[in-house]
């Protein structure tokens, strides 16, 4: 009787340890899409263009690093109405970012289908001016914040629902004293509860036209301070840069674009600025240029925060380049020029447009990234500089321009450039890890990490590369889905591969802007890059696994389970019986 009580425990023990496996195997979530990462794994993603609050562009935890870059395939591919210059953002497995139709996407992570799409000409009561917006929108608290250009009212900022895409509050930013021409360029800064963003004139050509940068209350839109970049009845002084904050001096930092003539002597035009980030104080101005030369070389690269040693000191540094060429280091306590580093030549269509990146090689010594674009041949060259000891580690030549942002991952520099193409190269020396054409167009936008992803947008559509990815373009169409929030206007907008929107004059952030601030959306193509925009595009999802084998161990076990129990309570009751 013994041997027969043991034999029955060891089979109620059995039986209850597969009946825990099956639990736990049965509680996947969802089923293993190919090349499928889940956000929170290493590295959950940027919920704004400047990333951290330093714009350092440094994933130190990412997933993709040198040794694995040159692995990353087109995982899936998602149409749009018009073009992306702004960067995707990763939040709560959705992707959200908007186009030059006007239209803002919330897209699955896993496989690019739509989750909702808003036609904001729709949104906004009375709408008249043209609809596009080129910056990067920005996620936090549940909701997604971006902003509006328009040449015939005023620009709008605006909110929406994270989940479902509906319209939590508009701000109809009427400019005192001011004309309504006035756009949005640059792309929102969240901190402490507000929202920074700049305004711009429509391209510069009225004195009345002043540019500015607002604070608004993240909740309810309303306005809590405005600093206007203007002295007298002067003009320009656009605000294509997007600001970044300094949480240790509580101050915001942003470039400034040219005045609205040479005969105006604006102080505030083609500067550097610090505010006071919670009430808009100025706290220092530094000039780049005489402005009475009006070269149109305006500051539209968004400024870096790091802290560096030179000649015995250490600085906290505020680092951001111009048009002209060059890339300013100030202290960032008061403005005082620290280094003028002289990247390229410059002009009103060249010099540095995209967000340097940095990396620190010491505890106070950071390596600087810095894309530029030459003004004699208008190719592009990614410098690396030690700006502690005044030297250049490489450079690395490109036959394109790059206006998109720099990312720094272990290892490596990565960027895009307006022939389609993504390039990695080596922090160490420069040696090209990964090249490729990924798109059939420009890719005018920076690049965001999220797990084993990369994602950006162009002018055919938002790309994600994955280093498990399908070596064919899986494209999701977004632009006819009828699972659209907000959208019963204009669900069926046919997908566009020129752009119509007409040329822009020398002072347009077309020239001057960083990754989401491009004024112009061009379609340039190399003829030797690959097209993905004939490939088949229909919702479609990739091939999921089954949960049959879970639920099959779970019903085996059950069973042996319900055995083993019934045995030993036989026995058990035959014992006390004798």
């Amino acid at each position: 009787m013994k041997k027969k009580l043991k034999l029955a425990l060891i089979v109620l023990v059995s039986a209850i340890i597969l009946l825990q496996v099956a639990v736990l195997s049965s509680r996947s979530v969802s089923p293993l899409i190919l090349g499928s990462s889940s956000p929170s794994s290493s590295f959950a993603g940027w919920n704004m263009l400047i990333g951290d609050y330093n714009d350092s562009r440094y994933i130190p935890n990412s997933a993709i690093t040198s040794s694995n870059v040159a692995n990353l395939k087109v995982d899936w591919s998602a149409d749009t109405s018009n073009d992306i210059t702004g960067m995707p953002i990763v939040a709560n497995g959705s992707v959200y970012f908007a186009d030059w139709g006007g239209f803002v996407y919330s897209v699955n992570f896993s496989d690019g289908s739509t989750i909702w799409k808003d036609n904001m000409s729709a949104l906004i009561p009375n709408w008249t001016g043209n609809m596009w917006i080129s910056n990067t929108l920005a996620v936090e608290n549940g909701l997604v914040f971006g902003g509006l250009p328009n040449y015939a009212a005023t620009p709008e900022a605006f909110a929406l629902n994270q989940t479902t895409g509906n319209l939590v509050w508009l701000d109809n930013l009427t400019l005192v004293s001011q004309t309504t021409d006035h756009d949005i360029w640059g792309s929102p800064t969240l901190y402490n509860g507000m929202m920074y963003i700049g305004l711009s004139g429509e391209n510069v050509t009225d004195p009345s036209e002043h540019g500015q940068i607002v604070a608004l209350n993240m909740t309810n839109g309303n306005l809590i301070w405005k600093f206007t970049t203007m002295i007298g009845a002067s003009g320009g002084a656009s605000v294509w840069s997007t600001p970044v904050v300094d949480p240790t001096l509580n101050a915001i930092y942003f470039g400034t674009g040219n005045p609205y003539s040479a005969a105006q002597n604006d102080s505030y035009a083609e500067s550097i600025i610090s505010l006071n980030a919670e009430n808009g104080a100025l706290n220092w101005v530094f000039p780049l240029h005489n402005v009475n030369l009006d070269n149109d070389e305006d500051v539209g690269s968004s400024p870096n925060l790091f802290t560096f040693r030179a000649n015995g000191t250490t600085y906290q540094a505020v680092g951001e380049g111009s048009k002209d060429g060059n890339y300013y280091i100030l202290n960032r306590e008061n403005g005082n020029l620290l280094e003028n580093l002289s990247i390229t030549p410059g002009s009103s269509s060249a010099g540095i447009y995209s967000l340097p990146g940095f990396i620190y090689v010491g505890p106070n010594n950071p390596e600087l990234f810095i894309a530029s674009v030459n003004a004699t041949n208008h190719n592009a060259i990614v410098t690396a500089y030690f700006p502690a000891n005044d030297t250049y580690a490489w450079t690395d030549n490109d036959n394109a321009e790059i206006i998109g942002s720099i990312t720094v991952i272990p290892g490596a520099v990565v960027y895009p450039d307006n022939q389609g193409y993504i390039t990695a190269v080596s922090t160490t020396n420069g040696n090209v890890l990964y090249r490729k054409a990924i798109s059939s167009g420009s890719i005018r936008g920076g690049i965001e990490i999220s797990g084993n992803m990369m994602l950006f947008g162009s002018s055919t559509g938002v790309y994600a590369l994955s280093l498990s990815g399908s070596s064919n373009t899986n494209t999701t169409s977004t632009t006819t889905s009828s699972n659209m929030t907000s959208d019963s206007t204009n669900s069926t907008t046919t997908s566009s591969s020129t752009n119509t929107t007409s040329t822009t004059t020398s002072s347009s952030p077309a020239t001057t802007s960083s990754s989401t601030t491009s004024a112009v959306s061009t379609t340039s193509s190399s003829t030797s890059q690959p097209s993905t925009s004939t490939q088949t595009s229909s919702s479609t999802s990739k091939t999921s696994g089954s949960g049959f084998p879970s639920l099959l161990v779970g019903g085996i076990a059950a069973v042996v389970a319900i055995v083993a129990i019934a045995t030993t309570a036989i026995y058990l009751r035959r014992r006390k019986e004798n």
